[in-house]
Protein backbone atom coordinates (compact mmCIF):
# COMPACT_ATOMS: atom_id res chain seq x y z
CA UNK A 1 0.00 0.00 0.00
CA UNK A 2 1.03 3.51 -0.97
CA UNK A 3 -0.73 5.08 2.04
CA UNK A 4 2.41 6.35 3.94
CA UNK A 5 4.08 8.33 0.71
CA UNK A 6 0.48 9.85 0.31
CA UNK A 7 0.19 10.48 4.38
CA UNK A 8 3.20 11.93 4.07
CA UNK A 9 3.04 14.47 1.12
CA UNK A 10 -0.05 15.36 2.88
CA UNK A 11 1.10 16.65 6.17
CA UNK A 12 4.06 18.20 3.79
CA UNK A 13 1.24 20.28 2.59
CA UNK A 14 -0.48 20.94 6.03
CA UNK A 15 -3.37 18.72 5.09
CA UNK A 16 -5.44 18.46 8.39
CA UNK A 17 -5.57 15.24 9.64
CA UNK A 18 -3.77 12.87 7.28
CA UNK A 19 -4.09 9.95 8.75
CA UNK A 20 -7.24 10.07 9.73
CA UNK A 21 -8.61 10.82 5.84
CA UNK A 22 -6.41 8.24 5.03
CA UNK A 23 -7.71 5.51 7.25
CA UNK A 24 -11.31 5.97 6.77
CA UNK A 25 -10.39 5.46 3.02
CA UNK A 26 -8.38 2.03 3.43
CA UNK A 27 -10.04 0.80 6.37
CA UNK A 28 -13.94 -0.17 4.93
CA UNK A 29 -13.38 -3.74 5.57
CA UNK A 30 -11.19 -6.61 5.44
CA UNK A 31 -12.43 -7.96 1.90
CA UNK A 32 -12.20 -4.54 0.18
CA UNK A 33 -9.73 -4.37 -2.17
CA UNK A 34 -8.64 -1.02 -2.54
CA UNK A 35 -6.93 -0.33 -6.17
CA UNK A 36 -4.97 2.36 -7.66
CA UNK A 37 -8.27 3.73 -9.32
CA UNK A 38 -10.15 4.30 -6.03
CA UNK A 39 -7.15 5.84 -4.89
CA UNK A 40 -6.91 8.35 -7.79
CA UNK A 41 -10.56 8.74 -7.15
CA UNK A 42 -9.74 9.46 -3.78
CA UNK A 43 -7.10 11.61 -4.64
CA UNK A 44 -9.32 14.04 -7.20
CA UNK A 45 -11.78 14.60 -4.46
CA UNK A 46 -8.95 16.24 -2.09
CA UNK A 47 -10.05 19.92 -1.20
CA UNK A 48 -7.83 22.16 -0.70
CA UNK A 49 -4.75 20.73 -2.67
CA UNK A 50 -3.25 21.87 -5.92
CA UNK A 51 -3.39 20.32 -8.98
CA UNK A 52 0.38 20.19 -9.02
CA UNK A 53 0.59 18.10 -5.25
CA UNK A 54 -2.30 16.07 -6.72
CA UNK A 55 -0.25 14.66 -9.50
CA UNK A 56 2.86 14.34 -7.45
CA UNK A 57 0.50 11.73 -5.49
CA UNK A 58 -0.79 10.00 -8.24
CA UNK A 59 2.44 9.35 -9.44
CA UNK A 60 3.34 7.38 -5.57
CA UNK A 61 3.46 3.84 -6.37
CA UNK A 62 4.91 0.95 -4.59
CA UNK A 63 7.90 1.10 -6.99
CA UNK A 64 8.26 4.35 -6.87
CA UNK A 65 8.00 5.59 -2.90
CA UNK A 66 10.95 4.58 -1.09
CA UNK A 67 10.17 6.02 2.19
CA UNK A 68 12.67 8.64 1.59
CA UNK A 69 11.74 12.29 1.41
CA UNK A 70 13.07 13.77 -1.68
Amino acid sequence: MVTEGIQTVLRRENYPDAYKALKELTRKGENQLITQVIIHEWIDKLVGVSNEVKVELKAITPWTYTGIPT
